[in-house]
């Protein structure tokens, strides 16, 4: 099983070959979050007239306008090349993953990160712009087939990224593995790992409810959960990663061989009540809007109205439109079927048996 926070490192394309030395005035390397515990978002300053260069998937916004060119690795049949994007006034640079078969790698594949370089230009070019980011890892999901001795295995291997600006907001970090058919002659092995970023300006405490052998690590504690719900800790920017809970599950392994595991970790967040008081003593700017986000597996840059983007692992649901129809449906069957019980028992019996001065035919007792 794949671990949650592994990333690709082998690049598509070298990121310092997007742009021209002389056309980046500053260049910086998104923040990586990896198992960081300092991981938050920073503050970069453009002086006026000069523009600033970043390597790498991240989240940005500012007080004034600005526009980006982002470079990202195209695949191609020439190989891969870079595809450049403007944008004005983006809110998300992120690049994608790609995968390679290798036998001569011990999992049988390469991943492969096409990491993009974005160049923010402001606006207005005579004064300086302050552009806060936050480094991210965009999803991927791959769907790929491999023969190992003379088997062959099908693979389906997600990892999806969620992100919160909100100061109040949950969602569920997860873990899905489901195994089909295994055999000596191959199978069908799902995998969906999930990990979330909540960040903000002001302490929030956090907080989670779990299944039986789920588990998650964060940047707030590193250690396997006893307790099914519980506080975790208290900080304005955290990460979690779904993880299997290994001490559970060795304790107390499952009565009969498990072929597919869906382990929910929720994680809610909200403000404390000595958010506002603490937070008065540092810099309380905070340029994004509030957003909750999936990430996306393709690649682009991405605003406010389009950053959130269906994953592919997710299982299907009914959208909200289906579910209008259906109870609309449901509500004409049910008047309908009403209708017609209300007329053969009870208009219908008042006609037959109506008095001759409701205009009725009159009753008559049948001659023996």
């Amino acid at each position: 099983m794949a671990q949650s926070g592994d990333f690709p490192s082998i690049y598509a394309l070298k990121p310092w070959t997007a742009f021209e030395e002389s056309e980046c005035d500053s260049y910086y390397i998104a923040p990586d979050y990896s198992y960081g515990l300092k991981y938050n978002y920073k503050t970069i300053v453009i002086p006026k007239g000069k523009n600033a260069c970043v390597e790498g998937s991240f989240i940005l916004a500012s007080k004034s306008n600005y526009k980006v060119i982002s470079k990202i690795p195209e695949n191609s049949s020439k190989g891969y090349t870079w595809k450049k994007i403007e944008y004005d006034n983006a809110l998300a640079a992120l690049g994608a993953v790609d995968f390679k078969v290798d036998d001569d790698s011990i999992v049988g594949y390469h991943l492969i990160y096409r990491k993009p370089v974005t160049k923010i230009i402001p606006n207005d070019q005579n004064s300086e712009t302050k552009v806060q980011i936050l480094g991210v890892n965009p999803s991927y999901y791959i769907d790929l087939t491999l023969n190992v001795l003379d088997s062959k295995y099908h693979f389906k291997l997600g990892y999806k990224t969620e992100v919160s600006s909100k100061p109040e907001d949950s969602f569920n970090v997860y873990i899905n593995w489901k195994i089909n058919d295994a055999s000596q002659k191959g199978g069908d092995i799902e995998e969906v790992i999930v990990n979330g970023i909540a960040f903000y300006n002001k302490e929030r405490e956090f907080s989670y409810e779990r299944s039986k052998y789920a588990g998650f690590t964060s940047s707030l504690e590193w250690k396997d959960q006893t307790a099914m719900e519980g506080i975790i800790g208290k900080a304005k920017t955290a990460i979690f990663y779904a993880w299997l809970n290994l001490k559970e599950l060795g304790t107390d392994p499952p009565s009969k061989p498990k072929s597919e595991y869906n382990l929910d970790n929720k994680i809610s967040f909200k403000l404390t009540s000595s958010a506002s008081a603490d937070d008065e003593e540092e810099e309380t700017e905070f340029f994004f809007p509030e957003f909750h986000a999936s990430l996306s597996t393709e690649g682009g840059v991405f605003d406010k109205d389009n950053i959130d983007q269906k994953f592919p692992g997710d299982k299907s649901k009914f959208p909200v439109w289906a579910i209008v129809v259906i109870v609309i449906v449901v509500i004409l069957v049910v008047a309908a079927i009403v209708g017609v019980c209300v007329y053969f028992f009870v208009i219908k019996p008042k006609k037959v048996g109506a008095s001759p001065s409701d205009g009725g035919n009159e009753q008559k007792e049948p001659n023996n």
